[in-house]
């Protein structure tokens, strides 16, 4: 065994390299995994906001302007998945930030 001595610590070393890489890369993965999540999540929040805003308004809701990237089967569930309250938070978001556009608009004219 004397004589492969050196050969198994190069293996030994070279194993535990891929494997701090392997773990480092994994730990990129679930990070990229939360923040594409997050972002879809981000996503789904402002349609459904937009969409609240039309219903309310007894305006039709146009996903293409919004840059709508869900399936029509995503975003019903999604809708009909939130609370009464939730849905009422998001559309009084959605009237006050309407409500300041004129200002904001005025203000930078």
């Amino acid at each position: 065994m004397i004589i492969y001595e050196k050969q198994f610590r190069n293996l030994q070393l070279q194993e535990a390299r891929l494997a701090r890489r392997r773990d480092k890369e994994t730990a990129e993965l679930r990070r990229l995994q939360q923040e594409r999540k997050a972002n879809e999540a981000a996503a789904l929040e402002r349609a459904a906001t937009a969409y609240l805003l039309a219903h309310h308004r007894n305006q039709p809701f146009d996903n293409t302007v919004i840059g709508f990237e869900f399936s029509n089967r995503t975003f019903q569930a999604y809708i009909a998945n939130l609370t009464p309250l939730r849905k009422q938070q998001l559309l009084q978001k959605a009237l006050a930030n309407t409500a300041e556009e004129p200002e904001t608009r005025q203000a930078a004219a």
